[in-house]
């Protein structure tokens, strides 16, 4: 699976006064995927081998789109900056795809062939937070994250021409059994600037925890459900160090936990 989603965008903000500022960002999305699914039949009571098992069926999920979208954001900052609050909501972008099961070479037992759109519904972003300086060096900010995964599961789609379980909906209830929950994460994060020497070396250290969000399955297929169930919540744990010279600044960050970690480098030009 090759999945790939692009922004580009331009921001502007606006000082109100009394220390209140707004801020909006218009981002274009450019999105494209292309992937395979193979299903294969092994022999009874033997290792699965993709040369010789038979092919069952194929699913395909192709296509390219994009959408235009915005994120708008306040920052309120005391008279001696020594306490800030923010906020921001960013609109997730919306995608449509093809999703295509196909059945695979004879003798092998097949699905009848099946073409879709489906959709793909980037979540939206809501968040507050808050920063207190105790000192010109000393930093500590907390903020609060709502993300709204439960739109991954709109536009979903039967690519398998999977029969009715009930008489009451002809039209595959079990669909309507997929559910991811909207989760609310915790950040927690500190920095210290060493302002006494130059360049400016500042260390950063914090947290956030990661309520579980995965894709699960409330229905009766008994396969689905072995597949997609609940996982563990996860805390993560981050670090980070920046330099500041006179005209460039850089900064280097980790955020880890036990199901993956990001390493990233950002790096500014003041003028």
């Amino acid at each position: 699976m090759d999945v790939s989603i692009t922004a580009y965008g331009g921001a502007a903000a606006w000082r109100l006064g009394r220390g209140l500022s707004l801020g909006l960002t218009v981002s274009y999305y450019d999105f494209s995927i292309d992937s395979l699914g193979q299903r294969f039949r092994p022999e009874l009571f033997s290792a699965a081998n993709f040369t010789s098992d038979p092919l069952v069926n194929f699913q395909i999920q192709r296509g390219h789109d994009s959408d235009w979208d915005l994120a708008a954001g306040f920052l309120w900052e005391s008279p001696r900056q020594r306490w800030s609050v923010g906020g921001v909501f960013r609109r997730g972008p919306d995608f449509t795809f093809e999703a295509r099961s196909d059945p695979g070479p004879p003798p092998a037992v097949s699905f009848s062939p099946s073409d879709r759109r489906a959709a793909l519904h980037v979540p939206d972003v809501w968040g507050v937070g808050f920063a207190f300086r105790p000192s010109d060096a000393f930093r500590l900010a907390f903020d609060y994250d709502r993300v709204r995964y439960s739109q991954l599961t709109r536009g979903f789609v039967d690519i398998f021409n999977l029969p009715s379980l009930t008489e009451d909906d002809p039209v595959d209830p079990e669909l309507d059994r997929f559910v991811i929950d909207d989760t609310g994460e915790l950040h927690l994060g500190m920095e210290y600037a060493f302002l006494r020497h130059w360049p400016v070396l500042t260390l950063r250290a914090g947290g956030w925890y990661e309520p579980d969000h995965s894709l699960r399955f409330e229905g009766h297929n008994v396969g689905f459900g072995a597949v997609f169930r609940r996982r563990d919540d996860q805390v993560h744990y981050t670090a980070g160090v920046g330099l500041a010279l006179r005209r460039l600044q850089f900064d280097l960050a980790v955020d880890h936990s036990d199901r993956v970690s990001v390493i990233s480098f950002s790096t500014g030009f003041r003028h």
